[in-house]
């Protein structure tokens, strides 16, 4: 994963464990950290709430609002808004 200017980049790598087709998702990253994925239909749009585990090298904050980051990416790219 990598920002579009080019100032910061990672590998983000990992394994599904449990997939339910426009419903759940869990899977684990190379690093051991888990993290969940749900989508709840609410009237004509969808929830989809993340919950993972945090890492130990950057603070909450920041790790809070990386992942709320590619939300606000993947709501862009699916021509919505959050």
């Amino acid at each position: 994963m990598a920002a579009r200017d080019g100032s910061a980049s990672f590998e983000f790598t990992g394994t599904y464990l449990k997939v339910t087709p426009e419903r759940h998702l869990l899977y684990i990253m190379d690093d051991g950290r888990s993290a969940e994925v749900t989508f709840e239909q609410r009237g004509g749009e969808v929830c989809i709430t993340t919950t993972f585990q945090m890492e130990s090298e950057h603070s909450r904050k920041l790790q809070q609002s990386g992942w709320q980051a590619i939300m606000e990416s993947f709501a862009h790219y699916a021509g919505t808004s959050i």
